[in-house]
């Protein structure tokens, strides 16, 4: 990720939707693989606002992997349409989950709502993290989909690379769910 992002410096002059989105999501991409780490080691450490600290990292977790898999559905949407004007359309309604999200996710900084910390400052999910990720997986899903079902529109959804994108997405984060959430 780092390589793809140093090499992009050299590459400024492609300033077209379909681009600046790509690296925001590889950008996105390389901020949420240091998130996470930061949280596994802070997860369960004894110091002066640990907790609040902990709870911070994990709520922007939240908020960026909202945001990801938002602009990964209107990059897709914006590849096979390739039209601007119509993904303004289709975005107030596309955005409308992630908004929603990224509320609830907020209140997470005061309330216990996706997970909470207990006395050891050690992060545990609760229930409601269930939303989280099925309105990421819509996103996701949207996404992959959209290429199958608009295959009549243009020759490029023929090369879109769907599975080899999704697919470490899709098992990494059923991994993390089933070994991290609530049914664990």
């Amino acid at each position: 990720m780092a390589v793809v992002l140093r090499a992009e410096r050299y590459n400024a002059y492609d300033t077209s939707f379909g681009h600046t989105t790509f690296l925001a999501m590889c950008r996105l991409n390389f901020i949420l693989c240091l998130l996470e780490t930061v949280s596994f080691l802070a997860d369960g450490q004894q110091f002066r606002g640990a907790p609040f600290l902990l709870r911070l990292i994990n709520v922007l977790l939240f908020l960026l992997d909202i945001s990801f898999a938002c602009l990964w559905a209107f990059y897709a949407d914006y590849k096979i349409f390739e039209d601007t004007s119509g993904l303004r359309r289709r975005a107030k309604w596309l955005a409308l989950p992630a908004l929603c999200t990224v509320v609830l996710c907020l209140l997470n900084l005061r309330f216990d709502l996706f997970f909470s910390l207990d006395a050891a400052n050690t992060y545990s999910r609760r229930t409601p993290v269930v939303f989280l990720y099925l309105v990421t997986y819509l996103y996701l899903m949207y996404g992959a989909l959209l290429p199958l079902f608009c295959k009549h529109r243009n020759r490029r959804t023929l090369f879109f690379p769907v599975g080899t994108f999704l697919l470490p997405v899709f098992v990494g984060s059923i991994l993390q769910f089933l070994s991290c959430s609530i049914f664990s």
